[in-house]
Order: structure tokens, then sequence, then C-alpha cells
């Protein structure tokens, strides 16, 4: 039994360290130029009906339920955003993007949770979008 036991502990698989993400101290300004400048990328994580109701111009979509464990995929990842720019990730009042942001990280990304959700992003000037009615 103990062997057994043993053989368990050493082929399961190690978890994931958690990592702790903190909201982002750059101001909407600094995020603006950059992302204007294409030297960082503006990730959305909401779902898909918050997306297709109104998003960021130009905005990357990457919904955190695809970033969760039952459902990640490192390749649709790495094919959705950069891991050579710095992405800022924003949702609605910032709870999503902490968690998005801390997934990405452990994953190699250089990813940073905003605070400010959609709305203060339109009322600091990013432009909104909302998708064509199918």
């Amino acid at each position: 039994m103990i062997q057994l036991l043993l053989a368990l502990a050493l082929t399961a698989p190690v978890a994931s360290p958690r990592v702790r993400v903190m909201h982002t101290e750059d101001s909407l300004e600094k995020v603006q130029r950059l992302v204007a400048d294409e030297k960082a990328v503006l990730v959305d994580v909401r779902s898909i009906e918050e997306w297709r109701q109104l998003h960021i111009a130009g905005a990357t979509h990457l919904p955190l339920d695809s970033l969760m464990k039952h459902s990640f995929d490192a390749k649709q990842v790495a094919e959705t955003v950069p891991k050579d720019k710095p992405l800022y990730l924003h949702c609605m009042v910032g709870m999503r993007s902490k968690q998005a942001a801390a997934i990405l990280v452990r994953e190699g990304y250089d990813a940073h949770a905003l605070k400010p959700g959609l709305e203060e992003l339109l009322e600091a000037g990013f432009e909104g979008e909302e998708e064509p009615a199918e």
C-alpha cells in the first residue's frame, strides 16, 4: 500500500504555483498610448455575450472562461495574444481581469490587470463598438 501511494505521489501532476496579481498602477493614458502605438495589447476577458453588446474598438477578446483549467488551450491562447508584448486585461469591475492575468502570468505572459472596467475605459477616451447583428 505504501509503495502504491509513493508511486502515485511521484507520478501525479504537480500543481501550478498560485500567482497573485494586483491591479496595475499604469494610468489609462499610458495604456491607451501603448495600445495605440502597438506596444501593448488591450484584452477583454468578459463573456462573449458581453463582448457582443459593447467592447473597446481594437481590443482582443479572450474570455476568462477559455482560460480556466477545464478549457485552457495553450495553442489557442498563443494564437490570440502575443507573448512578446504587455497585455492589459479588462472586464467590467476588475475581478475577472485579475483572475485572467494570474493565469496568463503563470503561462509566461506579461499580463496586467486593469481595475477600471469597460465604462471607465469609455469615459477615459477608449472607443467602443458593438458587434453587428447577425
